[in-house]
């Protein structure tokens, strides 16, 4: 598939489905069930007898990265905050007490 097809598909995924922000397992599965039948329509029924699984797929390059899909999802909430999910949020959200705790760790380590 192309580059932008891929990113459109993950940008729509994350939109439709706001699990899939959290859970880049998910997001692949749904990708990878998706490229499988389409692998398995395009083959003569005398192939699809090899009974190739999802591994074999993957083994064998018919599959998308799962780095590239982890990094594009990444790359999506970057460019799109909406698309984030409940984990990067609530990450975030305790950035500002974990400097703080560091400053006054750090002030502390000073005056011994």
């Amino acid at each position: 598939m192309k580059i932008g097809t891929k990113k459109e598909q993950i940008y729509k995924l994350l939109l439709i489905d706001e699990r899939l922000r959290d859970n880049d397992n998910m997001l692949l599965s749904i990708i990878w069930r998706k490229e499988v039948d389409e692998i398995e329509e395009a083959k003569p029924k005398s192939i699809l007898s090899n009974n190739l699984g999802v591994l074999d797929y993957l083994a064998f390059g018919e599959l998308t990265n799962p780095e590239s899909v982890r990094r594009c999802r990444a790359k999506l909430q970057q460019e799109n905050p909406s698309l984030r999910g409940e984990k990067y949020n609530a990450r975030h959200k305790e950035k500002e007490q974990v400097k703080q705790e560091l400053i006054n760790w750090n002030n502390e380590e000073s005056e011994n």
